[in-house]
């Protein structure tokens, strides 16, 4: 009977450690779910406001010549050395990038006790611009694709006291 007892008791034990490991992984598995939802809202968030501020700088787009009459002569001299006349090299240009819309991204896991995860999202933005002889004529002109076109964009997060912070990227 006492081994019989016994037996019970070691089961019920086993049972109850069984049941506390599995709560504990349970209990880190969501935490990790919850960083890592944190982590895309934190994105979206960041990525939804890229798209305002780019359709801004598209409507108030700005276009800005040389800096000075030095820099305007080495440019203009850089044109004529190409074969370029006068009229088809543009001295003012606007730029601004339009952010697709899908992205990617990556959490690891780290030993650092300061950061425990990392994150990398990666987004496309195409590049527009548009240019003239002067700033009027610049302004005038419609948007076409700049010769930088399609660009690949990274920004790097790190987890710290409990929050996601932007450590490198645009």
């Amino acid at each position: 009977m006492k081994c019989r007892k016994l037996s019970i008791n070691l089961l019920v034990l086993r049972l109850l450690i069984l049941m506390t490991v599995s709560s504990f992984l349970l209990s880190c598995t969501s935490q990790e779910e919850k960083i890592k939802r944190e982590f895309i809202k934190i994105v979206e968030s960041r990525l939804e406001q890229l798209k305002t501020e780019n359709l801004q700088k598209k409507q108030k787009a700005e276009c800005k010549g040389p800096e000075n009459q030095e820099v305007m002569n080495s440019e203009l001299k850089l044109a004529l050395m190409k074969g370029e006349t006068l009229e088809e090299h543009h001295f003012y240009h606007a730029v601004y990038c339009e952010y697709d819309g899908t992205y990617s991204y990556d959490i690891q896991k780290t030993s650092s006790l300061v950061s425990p995860y990392t994150g990398v999202v990666t987004y496309n933005c195409t590049c527009f611009e548009k240019s003239g002889h002067n700033e009027e004529d610049c302004l005038k002109s419609s948007w076409s694709t700049s010769i930088l076109g399609e660009v690949a964009q990274k920004q790097r997060f790190a987890y710290q006291n409990n929050k996601w912070i932007l450590k490198s990227g645009e």
